[in-house]
Parts: C-alpha cells; structure tokens; sequence
C-alpha cells in the first residue's frame, strides 16, 4: 500500500470515530431512571396569583442505586401548536439523587412536567413520563419554623465573642472596683483614735 492509501484510510477512520464515538460513550454508561414526585403548593393561600409549586424528581440508576451531582432538567410540557417543552430550571441532584426546584403559578388549572437528564460518559441520559398536576388539588407544604443547623453554626463563633466580651467587661468592673473604689474608701477611713 503506497502512503497515499495509508493516509486516506486514517483519515477515514479518524472521521469515523469522531463520529461514533459519543454513541459509543453512552453505550458504555450506566442506564438510568428519573421520576417525578408529587409536587407540593406553596404558599396555603392557593387563591394568590404568585403562588409557587415545588417540582421534585429523583434520579436513580437502573438497579436504584441514587445518582448525585448531576443536571436535571425541569420543563413544563405544553399543548400550544403541537407537543411543547419549556425549561423550568436545571438543578444539580444531592447525594440521595433528589433534585428540587419552584415553579411559579400563574393561572389555576393543570400543569404537566417532565423531568429530563441529558446523560453523560458514566451515566445514561434519562427522561421522566409526564407528570400531570393541578395546582388546586396540590397537598400544601406544611410550614414549620425549623432550625437550619447551618445557621445556628454561623451564629456560634458571634456568641462565643458576644459571652467572651462579657466576661471582659465584668472583669474590668471588678478591677476598677478594685483598684479605685477600695483604696479610696480605705484613705476616706483614715487612722482612728486620734
């Protein structure tokens, strides 16, 4: 074979694997599954025009085992001139494999989500059924005033200097009280007997 030939089938080949390559990458990725989980309304005013919905989805390997740090992809699904699919909002699954994000509502009615993972070299893409919700008939989260142990440990060092500071200016009393107050009152006694 004369170099020529050689060089047109590299090349040939090259082209080749260019092309084939990312369908040999997500052969070779793990399948994977997405579910949608019933959203939730909030605020209770359901009447409100700004009330939001919250869209959750979990993201899973084929065998359940949860996938974390990856997109998903939230998208309203709409009937206007044909099958449509609006992004929502992409949000990087947790550790679990859930991933979370808000939707405002603007009109009472039916919505339908899907959620959507574009796959990747390890993992396989993904797309949820579509999940039909009216938001009249959402359960509404239930609002409790709990404490994010991320805020508590962000107040901690400004107590510990609130209680350090404290203890300071009670003992600065004491030492002026000490040092001031005492003698005065010891001179103020003078000798006695006189």
């Amino acid at each position: 074979m004369t170099a020529r030939r050689w060089s047109v089938l590299v090349v040939v080949f090259a082209l080749s694997m260019s092309v084939a390559w990312p369908a040999i990458a997500h052969a070779a990725a793990a399948p994977t599954k997405i579910v949608m989980q019933t959203p939730n309304a909030l605020p209770v005013q359901k009447s409100d025009p700004q009330s939001v919905m919250v869209l959750g989805a979990m993201l899973s390997t084929a065998d359940g085992k949860p996938v974390a740090n990856q997109k998903v992809e939230f998208l309203m699904v709409t009937d206007i001139l044909g099958k449509t699919q609006a992004s929502v909002g992409t949000v990087v699954s947790d550790s679990g494999g859930s991933a979370r994000t808000t939707f405002v509502v603007r009109k009472t009615g039916p919505y339908q989500f899907t959620a959507k993972f574009a796959g990747n070299d390890a993992f396989g893409p993904s797309e949820s059924p579509v999940l039909k919700a009216d938001f009249e008939a959402l359960p509404s989260k239930v609002q409790t005033q709990l404490v994010d142990l991320r805020q508590v440990g962000g107040m901690l060092p400004w107590a510990a200097l609130a209680l350090g500071l404290a203890i300071w200016a009670v003992l600065i009393v004491v030492l002026v009280r000490v040092a001031v107050v005492v003698p005065r009152a010891a001179r103020g006694a003078g000798p006695r007997g006189a």
